[in-house]
């Protein structure tokens, strides 16, 4: 099959390389509904759901798969899926666009995870290039959607520029490229030559990720006619998408804003217990530099529930703002 044959439709309303912004790497834990409003509302040129199993939403084994590829109200997301069988890639696809009618799809080939390698997913499919473009054709065809692919540097040894041109081949509108192998995992400094030389080699838009922390790491990759994705250096940090515009870093006062806000949207999505569990994650990450922010986030990596986090919230809370807390935290008071 040909390049032709699968030639992508067209998304004229989604620059793929991120216009002047930043986009949202897939992030598992981390990029559920709730945080790609928050990186939305701030600045983010586009955002990528977690992993979902493709096989997870075909057979229907847990909830978790339509959790994590749940749209927000108003969202149509770009759906990440990770799989091996490109039957059930396809089905995966068909169901998924049908229910939610996303932007794009991609798929997964970057994942260092042991437990994903195992299965013959995630970068292992950078040592299997005939069944990584068999799960690009399959999913092509299943849907309008087009269709990027996220992948790393190689597996063992940096093998991107083939496996790109593999991919093109295959159909893939789109290709987002981490600058490390699969074996160095997130050690060692992300190696951007890769990515160029990816750029170089095919004829379809490219991102490049891996150690963008700043808005100034952000303008340098993006001065080399990449895009720019960024997925750690936004945990606890989702102002990095307006900085990177020119906007300003925040404040205390709106860093305790945005937690909140965030918080409460995380429950109403999930429930309070759940919502709760998985807020310490990010609570670890938004409470740094600044006079106090280790016994805060100590305290706040145990929370329990809504009322306990807003008595440990509070007086920072008075030290900062002016205005009354949010009544919705107020009422545990």
């Amino acid at each position: 099959m040909t390049t032709a044959e699968l030639a992508p439709t067209p998304l004229p309303e989604l620059d793929r390389t991120g216009g002047g912004g930043a986009i949202v790497a897939p992030q598992a834990g981390y990029t559920d509904g709730p945080f790609r409003k928050l990186c939305y509302e701030l600045g983010a040129a586009y955002a990528i759901t977690e992993m979902v199993s493709a096989a997870g939403v075909v057979y229907g084994k847990s909830d978790q798969s339509e959790r994590i590829a749940k749209p927000y109200p108003g969202e149509r997301p770009i759906i990440q899926l990770f799989g091996t069988d490109p039957g059930l890639m396809a089905e995966a696809g068909r169901m998924l666009y049908e229910r939610y009618q996303p932007r794009g799809f991609d798929i997964n080939m970057g994942c260092p995870v042991p437990k994903i390698i195992k299965q013959g997913a995630g970068s292992a499919l950078m040592t299997n290039v005939p069944l990584a473009q068999r799960l690009v054709q399959a999913l092509c065809q299943a849907t309008p959607a087009p269709v990027s692919v996220k992948f790393r540097a190689g597996f063992d040894s940096v093998t991107a520029p083939d496996f790109a041109l593999a991919l093109q081949d295959a159909g893939a509108c789109a290709l987002a490229v981490h600058g490390r192998t699969q074996r160095q995992s997130f050690a060692g400094a992300a190696n951007w030559e890769v990515i160029l030389t990816v750029r170089d080699a095919v004829q379809i838009p490219v991102i490049g990720s891996g150690d963008v922390f700043t808005a100034q790491d952000f303008r340098c990759r993006r001065a080399l006619g990449v895009g720019v994705m960024i997925g750690r250096g936004a945990q606890g940090n989702p102002w990095i998408f307006r900085e990177v515009r020119g906007g300003p870093p925040p404040t205390l006062a709106e860093r305790l804003e945005v937690v909140i806000r965030h918080t409460l949207d995380e429950i109403e999505w999930y429930g309070a217990a759940l919502a709760m569990r998985l807020m310490r994650a990010h609570y670890s990450r938004y409470f740094r530099g600044f006079p106090g922010a280790l016994e805060l986030r100590d305290r706040l990596v145990k929370v329990e529930s809504l009322r306990e986090f807003s008595r440990i919230l509070l007086p920072l809370w008075r030290q900062v703002q002016t205005a009354e807390l949010p009544s919705a935290l107020a009422t545990y008071l």
